[in-house]
């Protein structure tokens, strides 16, 4: 997970459930590819998504989520 801000707001990326038909935002990032470690995943993601350097990056801990999305259960695994 990542928090980044302009100014007062919190950057995140807008999804749609089209099961739940509603609208849903979450934090810019994305997975880790095969070979790769989360540092270099985030960095990757980062860049690809807003085109940012990484600064001031700390590990807070890791959280773990069963989540519904278009109606298929899933789980996710978030390093913050």
């Amino acid at each position: 997970m990542i928090h980044i801000e302009k100014g007062e707001a919190i950057q995140v990326a807008q999804g749609y459930d089209s099961v739940k038909m509603d609208y849903y935002y979450w934090p810019i990032g994305g997975g880790i590819e095969y070979g790769e470690n989360s540092l270099a995943s985030l960095v990757r993601e980062v860049h690809k998504e807003i085109f940012a350097e990484i600064k001031n990056m700390n590990y807070l801990g890791t959280l773990e989520n069963v989540i519904t999305f278009n109606g298929k259960l899933g789980h996710e695994i978030m390093k913050v």
